[in-house]
């Protein structure tokens, strides 16, 4: 699900349960049944979930803000540099 948008998660979450309740219901039929996720059923789950993630609409890019992404450090001087960016929590401002 790392390719889900955080603020669509929940409703991926709710839209998947559905679509395994109506559209795969014999998945969840056998899972119940035995009590155990064999390597067959859960081949049937993880095609069933990239089926369902294929009709899936996020509502925003799963991308983060430029001022979002994680900078990589080339060394410790570029690392303390990145640091004093960050903005202090207002506990620590003075």
């Amino acid at each position: 699900m790392d390719d889900i948008p955080l603020s669509d998660v929940r409703r991926f979450e709710r839209e998947l349960l559905d679509f395994m309740h109506t559209t795969k219901k014999e998945v969840g039929e056998k899972l119940a049944e035995t009590g155990k996720l064999e390597e067959e059923l859960e081949g049937q789950l993880r095609d069933a979930v990239e089926e369902f993630k294929k009709g899936f609409h996020a509502t925003e890019e799963h991308t983060a803000p430029k001022s979002e992404e994680p900078a990589e450090a080339k060394d410790e001087d570029e690392t303390e540099r990145l640091q004093r960016r960050k903005p202090k929590p207002p506990e620590q401002q003075g």
